[in-house]
């Protein structure tokens, strides 16, 4: 059977249910589909807030039709995507004497520096 008339004989199926039966049914995808995000989950967050701002998040997750769960990872992700992220650089003990060196015996401020540095006070004030 391919998939159209499989899902073609599901549609028939549903359509076919009362509207009390198609509510239940659709109650029960949305369990399940939750029940198996739930099982793909590997790891847990302990949360501690105050029952008036658990309350607030409640209400803003009922209104987007989420579990509290389902809404504060969707908006942890969203932050966490727009966060930069984080570099480190790791030196060999050479590359960190040479900057440390560059860092505590600074060269003196070549001509095209010092005329930057002076527009800059210029234009935005000495720092």
């Amino acid at each position: 059977m391919s998939n159209a008339i499989a899902l073609q004989t599901v549609i028939e199926y549903v359509e076919a249910l009362s509207p009390e039966d198609q509510d239940l049914l659709i109650e029960l995808i949305q369990k399940r589909r939750i029940e198996k995000q739930r099982a793909e989950v590997a790891e847990n967050i302990e949360l501690t807030l105050s029952q008036q701002d658990k309350e607030t998040l409640e209400k803003a997750a009922a209104a987007q039709s989420k579990t509290l769960s389902e809404y504060l990872l969707k908006i942890a992700l969203s932050l966490a995507k727009e966060t930069p992220e984080i570099e480190q650089i790791v030196l060999s003990d050479r590359d960190w004497k040479i900057l440390a060196s560059a860092i505590e015996n600074p060269p003196e401020p070549s001509k095209a520096l010092k005329a930057a540095i002076k527009k800059h006070q210029e234009k935005y004030g000495k720092w």
